[in-house]
């Protein structure tokens, strides 16, 4: 991911870091995303414990939005800043254009609707094709 801030040959070590890190978030999101719901096929847990387990793989995800956040704030590199926020914007743009069509399938056709879930893996998805996206278009 940090290589989208690449402005020159070498990466700075705040964007190092926030490759590091989103990375990380990104990882780890989908480890618990899978743990919970093993967790729940096998023990079936019930009341305050179920809400906590539900809301559990929620954090990291909620973790890489401040720390694109802190990054976009601590970059001082106004180019890199810009490919971060057009890849943000793109990204955004891809989950807003599948979840209204998929929306409007689901209120014209009644297909049911995917998981509401499936949105973290597909703006993850969405994030790793705008890069690419945003980089060529700045090569």
């Amino acid at each position: 991911m940090s290589s989208i801030c690449k402005t020159n040959s070498a990466i700075s070590r705040l964007q190092f870091r926030y490759g590091i890190l989103l990375n990380v978030c990104f990882a780890v999101t989908m480890l618990v995303m899978a743990a919970v719901k093993a967790v729940f096929r096998a023990q079936h847990p019930v009341g305050i414990w179920a809400y906590a387990l539900a809301v559990l793989p929620a954090i990291p995800f909620v973790a890489c939005i401040v720390i694109t956040g802190r990054y976009l704030y601590r970059e001082t590199d106004e180019f890199a800043r810009m490919l971060i926020t057009q890849t943000l914007l793109w990204s955004v743009g891809m989950m807003l254009a599948i979840n209204s069509t998929w929306g409007f399938i689901t209120l014209y056709l009644g297909v049911a609707p995917p998981p509401l879930y499936i949105n973290i893996s597909l703006c993850y998805l969405a994030y790793g094709i705008a890069s690419v996206v945003v980089r060529v278009r700045y090569r």
